[in-house]
C-alpha cells in the first residue's frame, strides 16, 4: 500500500504550526493520557476541566469535549469548523456532551479547510501549559492508559 503524504505537509503553514500538527498527529503531545504513560503517579484524567466529571484527557476530549475556558474560547473562534458536524455546537456551549463515533472524528480530521491546521496548532498550544515535567528521584514507567488509534495518515 503506497504512504500518503498528510495534507498539511504540502501547505504553507509556518514550521511552529507544522511542528504542532505533527505532534498532535504523532502522539508527541502533553496531553495526559500520553504524559500519564511516562509518570509512575500519572493519571489520565483532565486536570483543567472546572466540575467534579473526570474524563480521560485524550485527542477526542481535547478536540471536543474538555470544558477549560481557554480550550472553549479557541473552538469559539474556530466555531465554523465544528458546525458542520456538531447541530448542538455553540458560542453558548462550545463543547460536546455526547458520545463521538471514531467517523466523525476522521471527518472532522479530514475535512478540507486549511484553518483546520491553525486551530490543531493553537489547542495543541492551549493544552501545552499544563505540562508537568517527571520531578528528580521519581521513575518513569511502562504505558498502561489505553486510547483507541484515531489520526491517519491524509
Amino acid at each position: 500500500m503506497p504512504t500518503i503524504v498528510p495534507r498539511y505537509l504540502h501547505l504553507d503553514l509556518s514550521k511552529h504550526v507544522m511542528r504542532n500538527i505533527s505532534r498532535f498527529r504523532l502522539r508527541a503531545h502533553t496531553l495526559k493520557v500520553e504524559a500519564a504513560a511516562w509518570h509512575e503517579d500519572g493519571s489520565c484524567v483532565c486536570d483543567q476541566c472546572p466540575g467534579e466529571d473526570e474524563h480521560v484527557q485524550n485527542e477526542v476530549h481535547a478536540l471536543f469535549i474538555c470544558q477549560d475556558h481557554r480550550v472553549c474560547e479557541l473552538r469559539k473562534h474556530f466555531s465554523f469548523l465544528f458546525s458542520p458536524f456538531f447541530e448542538d455546537f455553540s458560542a453558548a456551549q462550545p463543547f460536546l456532551l455526547q458520545q463521538i463515533n471514531n467517523q466523525l472524528v476522521h471527518d472532522f480530521l479530514f475535512q478540507q479547510n486549511n484553518r483546520l491546521f491553525l486551530f490543531l496548532s493553537e489547542l495543541r498550544g492551549a493544552m501545552y501549559e499544563h505540562l508537568r515535567v517527571v520531578p528528580p528521584g521519581k521513575r518513569l514507567r511502562v504505558p498502561s492508559c489505553t486510547r483507541p488509534e484515531i489520526l491517519g495518515s491524509g
